[in-house]
């Protein structure tokens, strides 16, 4: 990369990534230049030096790399497209092995609000605003507050799970509140007693329809791939360990203490193995190295920090990933003859969910 720099033969170009690999276009973003497949891409990296991500990848039916490297305007396109095909593997990761799938590493979310319709306060009586509390319920993933809510309700739901719909009016639910035992008679002024109803009712849901674990989605905002790629996003923690122990040297990733509040253990690949350290965060909001005096003012600054030569760890971090899926040779035509929804049976494809929709993610002209 550092001899490619001041490469004269450059042209300007569209990427488009999805969860399937990666497209290139020609500047207007109208004729097709090359087509990669994820599973033929064997790594990725990007150098914020000079703006300069690049990716290794092969030919159908030909065991030779190539690498194929983009010039950015500045260095956090660079980095943005090297975390959305580090994403990429790791999603493509999870769709092949649903049994490596857990629950993030990364910090805690806040638990999502309540939606309800919204009523006139200058139609509506009192007493019916003071029963309206009954119709408020958690809102699904995905959903955002103030959907229209359906009202029908499948024959299969039962009394108690009706009460954590908002199909029923607001005396109907509170009489069959009062017949469930969930709430005492005139309870519903309390607002510590609306908090346990609330609760009631998430217990419920829980029991009667168990979440389904969705395959998440590539994002083109910064924060968001960092906290996928480097807290390993929907993946537990023995596949997050199991991919750094064979991915390059100073390859990293976080992980949340689930005990103390402010602590994160970052694993890095060197020499000698997989060495954790300690990340504390201080009163104050910085962010440093445990034994160490260097303070940053975000996790990203101090990976940044430790990913350059200034870098105070036994090895440095690298941004570049090995992707766990590269199949270094074309499937042979037993297996060929297996492919499901889009996914080739290889050595590292089973279990394969149908192939998603193929959306560009981004465009980045280089």
């Amino acid at each position: 990369m550092c001899f490619l720099k001041d490469c004269p033969r450059r042209r300007p170009v569209i990427l488009r990534f999805c969860l399937l690999g990666v497209k290139m276009y020609d500047a207007e973003g109208e004729a097709l230049l090359m087509a990669h497949a994820l599973r033929r891409i064997h790594y990725t990296t990007f150098r914020p030096d000079d703006s300069q991500f690049a990716f290794v990848s092969r030919n159908p039916h030909c065991p030779q790399l190539f690498c194929h490297l983009f010039v950015g305007g500045q260095p956090s396109e660079a980095q943005v497209l090297n975390l959305l095909l580090c994403r990429a593997f790791q999603l493509q990761y999870l769709a092949r092995h649903p049994e490596h799938r857990g629950p993030t590493l990364s910090a805690p979310r806040k638990s999502p609000g309540v939606g309800r319709e919204p009523l006139d306060p200058e139609v509506v009586s009192p007493s019916v605003n003071a029963l309206i509390s009954f119709r408020r319920v958690p809102l699904s993933v995905g959903e955002e507050p103030g959907a229209p809510i359906s009202a029908d309700l499948p024959p299969s739901v039962s009394r108690s799970a009706s009460l954590g719909t908002a199909s029923c009016y607001p005396t109907l639910v509170r009489k069959k509140a009062i017949r469930s035992k969930v709430l005492r008679s005139g309870a519903y002024r309390s607002p510590g007693s609306h908090m346990q109803l609330t609760a009631e009712l998430e217990t419920c849901r829980e029991q009667e329809d168990p979440p389904k674990w969705i395959l998440p989605e590539l994002s083109e905002k910064m924060e968001r791939l960092q906290d996928g790629v480097w807290f390993c996003e929907g993946m537990n923690w023995e596949a997050a360990m199991y991919l750094l122990q064979r991915d390059r040297l100073g390859a990293y990733f976080l992980h949340t203490d689930p005990v103390s509040l402010g602590r994160w253990t970052l694993f890095t690949k060197t020499q000698c193995g997989v060495i954790p350290y300690s990340v504390c965060q201080g009163q104050e909001g910085s962010y440093h190295l445990e034994h160490l005096q260097e303070e940053f003012g975000s996790l990203a600054a101090l990976v940044g920090h430790h990913s350059g030569s200034d870098s105070s760890l036994l090895y440095p971090l690298a941004p570049g990933r090995i992707n766990p899926c590269y199949e270094p040779q074309e499937p042979s035509a037993e297996q060929s003859s297996q492919v499901s929804h889009g996914y080739p049976q290889g050595p590292c494809a089973q279990n394969c969910p149908p192939t998603p929709q193929e959306t560009p993610q981004t465009e980045v002209g280089t």
